[in-house]
């Protein structure tokens, strides 16, 4: 029966048969039937006491303890129910529990950096007198510039209106255009253009150039006298919003070292709204929102060209467009109306009366402009870089 044990054993190794299969085989051959044949170690099942055998090819019996059964991942060093570490390698020192970090301490905003407005978008600085975040507070600022500086911007306008109407005065007497057919009229009490039927019929090219030479040059006159005091009124606003002095002289001294560039470039801004109205309208409505809107400040406080203009609104046409209109049609009522008062009264545009009502009406609506142009200036501004302040705005005066 040896015999044949061990030559199926060849056998089977040799056809790839596992021994185990031919040792079971051979014990079935050599135990009665009915009867289990006996364990034999490392065969599928564990060994009594629940351990498990030594890996495959390790021998296996006495003195060889059997590896206990895994119960899951050792807890780490330094806590309850952790294992020791390797033999000659030391403990590792057991850290604390962290405690809970405090609030995060607020950091400024980098140098040459706006601070960032959150997810709300940009916010205004707090209580600024000049830079409005809303309608609503471009509203109540431009009511309140008006009322604290009404008395020196109402001055201001009112010598650049006497001044205006001498120029303009000496510009009729001085263009020739009585020799066309035109007079003066002095007898309604004031100096008043009329028709003169007793005069040679003008030809039709010579009013035509002396009407574009009179208009040219009371757009220089104009120009050459309102843009000074636009500035010297940026000059006193600023300073008032600030809380710093501000005086008139030192207002028109101001002015005076920018006459130059205001006048040069008002009368360029004045060219350009005036081409793009005869240009089908809209580009006129652009421009005067882009230029009319902010020219004034970047000559007064940035003493840049009005291609600044342009980086500064486009970002904010629409909502400069709609606090130029509120302005624009508060001018065209006033204005209107005092055109239907004269015509009422039947006054002509060179009378005492009409130059006095002009006055006693039209300088609140240019303090009332002179404001608004200041505090739209002042909000694009806050907009484009945050953490602009009027104070910011009063030390570019200085410069």
């Amino acid at each position: 029966m040896r015999v044949v044990t061990a030559s199926l054993s060849i056998i089977c190794g040799l056809n790839g048969i596992p021994i185990g299969v031919s040792t079971h085989y051979s014990s079935m051959m050599t135990n009665p039937p009915g009867q289990d044949p006996p364990y034999v170690p490392n065969q599928g099942q564990p060994p009594a006491g629940g351990g498990y055998p030594p890996p495959q090819g390790q021998p296996f019996g006495p003195g060889y303890p059997a590896y206990p059964p895994p119960t899951g991942h050792p807890a780490p060093h330094g806590h309850p129910g952790a294992y020791p570490p390797p033999p000659g390698y030391p403990s590792p020192p057991s850290y604390p529990r962290p405690q809970g970090y405090g609030a995060p301490q607020g950091y400024g905003p980098a140098q040459g950096y706006p601070p960032y407005a959150g997810p709300g978008g940009w916010a205004p600085p707090p209580n600024d007198p000049l830079i409005p975040g809303d309608f609503s507070g471009w509203f109540s600022r431009v009511m309140s510039v008006t009322g604290q500086n009404f008395g020196r911007l109402a001055l201001l306008q009112v010598i650049a209106a006497v001044v205006l109407s001498i120029l303009v005065a000496i510009l009729g007497l001085l263009s020739g255009l009585g020799d066309s057919g035109m007079g003066y009229d002095t007898s309604g009490g004031g100096l008043t253009r009329e028709f003169d039927p007793s005069a040679e019929a003008p030809s039709l090219a010579g009013m035509m150039a002396s009407s574009i030479l009179f208009g040219l040059a009371y757009l220089v006159c104009m120009f050459a006298v309102l843009a000074p005091t636009f500035v010297a009124s940026v000059y006193l606003v600023v300073r008032n919003a600030a809380g710093e002095s501000a005086a008139i002289p030192d207002a028109l001294r101001f002015a005076g070292r920018r006459a130059g560039p205001a006048i040069g470039w008002g009368l360029l801004v004045g060219f350009l709204i005036a081409l793009g109205c005869f240009l089908f309208f809209l580009p006129g409505i652009y421009l005067g929102t882009v230029l009319g809107g902010s020219w004034i400040g970047v000559v007064a406080l940035e003493r840049k060209g009005i291609g600044r203009c342009f980086t500064l609104v486009n970002p904010r046409f629409f909502p400069t467009l709609g606090r130029m209109a509120v302005y624009g049609v508060l001018s065209f009522v006033v204005f209107w109306g005092i055109f239907i008062v004269m015509q009422l009264l039947n006054q002509g545009s060179g009378s005492v009366l009409s130059f006095v009502l002009s006055i006693v009406v039209g300088v609140p609506v240019a303090v009332l402009g002179t404001a608004m142009l200041v505090v739209t200036y002042a909000e694009l501004r806050g907009r484009e870089q945050g953490g602009l302040s009027t104070a910011t705005l009063a030390q570019e005066l200085n410069r």
